[in-house]
Parts: C-alpha cells; structure tokens; sequence
C-alpha cells in the first residue's frame, strides 16, 4: 500500500497478537486492581446495611448474633461459612431475646422459610402467635 510515495505495510499478525495481549494483561491488573482496592468498602458498607435493617425489622435491639441451622438446631457463630443460610437473633439492653431476622431473598434455614412481607409489627405479631401456639 503506497501513501504519499511511501510504501506502508500492515502490521504482522504477531505484532497485533502481542498488543492485544498486552492490552488485556493491563486491563485485567486494572480489573483486579480496582476489585482489591473496593472490597473492604463495599463489605463494610453491607455489613452496616445489613445491621440497620435487623435494627429496623427488630425494634428495640441493641445487639445482634448471627445464627445458623447445625444439628438441628439454632447455633451462634462469630462468622457463618459461605454455603451456611443465616438468621439474626436480636438481643435488647438486658440481653433479653428480642426475635429472629432474615435477610431478604435469603435460603431456608431448617424448617424456617424467609417471608418477605412480614416486617416490624406483623413480624412482632406473628412471633407471638409462634410461641402462643407452642
């Protein structure tokens, strides 16, 4: 291919090979970069999303436990496994119990199902409708 006078030829295929790898190798450190750099934000921040929405579901509770279904029962755990569906006990002041959250969207935990339109007073309401009927 000739312009203005000179003969130009197109690039080799090796050449655009390695600029293509080049360019995703940069692309991809930027990726996990980025990725490395926002982790500790955006699991703190879902954390504390995670908090005020048992604070608003539970009125009354000061502190809450991470709870998972082992051996047929409730267990408290600092930090529940990946593959573990969790539930929130509430605790008050007095560390008296309070009642159970779960997240929305969340897995069955035992025999417990999550309902997603049972928030604050209907929750209150069909808690003490469980232990009546106990």
């Amino acid at each position: 291919m000739t312009t203005g006078g000179r003969n130009q030829r197109a690039p080799g295929s090796l050449r655009l090979v390695a600029t293509l790898a080049v360019a995703g190798l940069i692309s991809g450190v930027a990726i996990i970069g980025i990725y490395e750099s926002t982790l500790p934000t955006i699991t703190a921040n879902k954390a504390r999303e995670l908090r005020a929405a048992v604070f608003e579901v539970l009125p009354g509770v000061s502190r809450m436990q991470a709870l998972v279904y082992r051996d047929g029962g409730l267990v408290a755990v600092a930090e529940p496994g990946e593959d573990e569906a969790v539930v929130y006990g509430g605790y008050d002041e007095r560390s008296a119990f309070v009642g159970y959250a779960m997240p929305g969207g969340a897995a069955p935990v035992g025999a417990w199902l999550p309902i997603e339109a049972a928030e604050g007073s209907e929750a209150e309401l069909l808690g003490r409708l469980a232990r009546f009927t106990d």
